[in-house]
């Protein structure tokens, strides 16, 4: 995404450039509910979310198997709400219930181009 320079006139009347990252992804034709399940695993758990990420049943049990940590319910409920801040612990901050997403917050939290590469990886 291509950076936009934003001018802010400050009290002082200084003016200061910003970097601003606006623009949108065009998720149309696009799983949601897998597209939310990509954006999630991809995310970083953030300050004490690391206490509700468990990876493995292992740690508890005898089964060595992951544990899927969005239910199919789970899914359900967020894409009914469009807008996910935190989820289990993760930070998201991204609303996927219409045709296009804004990833600025995502990708801020989450690395650089996060979200379009979970995007393109369910283009293709």
């Amino acid at each position: 995404m291509k950076p936009t320079i934003v001018s802010l006139v400050l009290l002082s009347g200084l003016t200061m450039g910003v970097v601003c990252f606006a623009g949108k992804v065009n998720i149309s034709g696009v799983d949601k509910a897998g597209l939310l399940r990509g954006l999630f695993y991809r995310a970083k758990p953030q300050g004490l979310g690391f206490l509700q990420v468990r990876y493995c049943e292992s740690l508890l049990t005898d089964n060595p198997e992951p544990r899927d940590l969005l239910s199919d319910s789970d899914v359900e409920q967020i894409l009914e709400r469009g807008y996910v801040d935190y989820l289990k612990g993760r930070v998201m901050k991204i609303d996927i219930s219409g045709d296009s997403v804004d990833t600025f917050l995502y990708n801020r939290d989450n690395g650089e181009d996060a979200a379009e590469e979970i995007i393109e990886g369910f283009r293709q």
